[in-house]
């Protein structure tokens, strides 16, 4: 391509229903390559309505595994807590490099999947998983966890294992670039939800690394 059109990213946010993250449709599109048009609509004021599935970043070839997949741990109201997923050492140490990060706050915790409200003191095991290993998407369970909208947990999830090739052209340019920028972590409610884009999500390129409140338990992956 020898003329670039300048790319403009915009952010348009609607409150999903199903749990209190802050999300809003993407519209992909045949120019999604060069750039993300926002639209907000669907059914109701409440819901938030994706076309077609994100494009999600891809591990890179030859790019390490992830050396613990399945993590499981207790979350205590009143205790913070931070655990990773972490990539195989690409050299003979230890495995140190985080792919996946939650942090559950001291007040994060808030209503089981039931709707009973968590008590100080109270534990709840989550698990965390992925479950797909080229798109880096990763489930959290219980599914339905509810986290305070006062004090979130937060998410953090790496792309610099990743393919920069974002569009699948066969070459690395300023679209990719753009597209880099505009990576958010999408989230999936349930098998037969769609996926949505956290709007909200803070990815800062330098780090490689995308990052946003969460207000529960869900699939999440990283996306445009």
């Amino acid at each position: 391509m020898s003329v670039l059109r300048p790319l403009l990213l915009v952010a348009a946010v609607s409150v999903a229903a199903c749990a209190p993250d802050r999300l809003a449709s993407v519209d992909d599109t045949a120019a999604r390559s060069a750039a993300l048009t926002p639209r907000t609509g669907g059914p109701s004021a409440n819901d938030a309505v994706v076309d077609d599935d994100p494009h999600f970043v891809a591990a890179a070839a030859g790019a390490p595994t992830i050396a613990n997949p399945l993590v499981t741990f207790w979350a205590v109201k009143g205790r913070d807590t931070t655990v990773q997923m972490y990539y195989h050492s690409t050299t003979s140490g230890r495995d140190s490099t985080p792919f996946f990060s939650i942090r559950v706050r001291a007040r994060s915790l808030w209503k089981r999947p039931d709707g009973s409200t968590i008590a100080d003191g109270d534990s709840v095991q989550i698990t965390l998983t992925l479950v797909d290993a080229e798109r880096l998407v990763v489930d959290c369970q219980p599914s339905g966890l509810l986290f305070s909208p006062k004090d979130p947990a937060r998410l953090k999830m790496s792309y610099g294992f990743t393919d920069d090739d974002r569009n699948d052209d066969g070459s690395v340019d300023a679209i990719d670039q753009a597209l880099t920028q505009a990576l958010l972590i999408w989230r999936k409610e349930t098998a037969t939800s769609p996926w949505l884009p956290i709007l909200t999500s803070n990815n800062s390129t330098g780090a490689h690394e995308v990052e946003a409140d969460i207000g529960g338990f869900t699939g999440y992956a990283i996306a445009y």
